[in-house]
């Protein structure tokens, strides 16, 4: 998978989040069935494909918090018992947003193989 393929699911997750928790607060989103793992594992899956973009790209894109992306996913999978869904709830809210306004311009500048 090249860095193309891999802004484009990482914006495809991002989405995913916004729909999933569109319209909820934190206590909806904490109660509903299914809704908080989901977002756990998309956002799993994003700090995952962070991981495999190449050296050069992560230079050039220094903007994307790369290794902040992989510590939360670290963080999420090896200890999923502890996870504080507020921090998840925050990061919906707050970072997922940002990120996708990032990834946005990153595919409009043609900036990726």
């Amino acid at each position: 998978m090249g860095n193309n393929e891999i802004i484009m699911k990482m914006q495809e997750h991002c989405q995913n989040i916004q729909k999933l928790t569109a319209g909820f607060d934190f206590q909806q989103f904490v109660t509903a069935p299914g809704i908080k793992e989901a977002c756990v594992l998309l956002l799993l899956q994003i700090g995952e494909l962070g991981i495999r973009v190449d050296a050069a790209f992560k230079v050039e894109y220094k903007n994307i918090p790369w290794m902040k992306m992989r510590g939360f996913r670290n963080r999420l999978v090896h200890d999923y018992g502890n996870v504080d869904f507020e921090v998840v709830w925050n990061t919906i809210q707050k970072d997922v947003p940002e990120l996708v306004v990032t990834l946005n311009k990153v595919l409009k500048t043609g900036g990726v193989e």
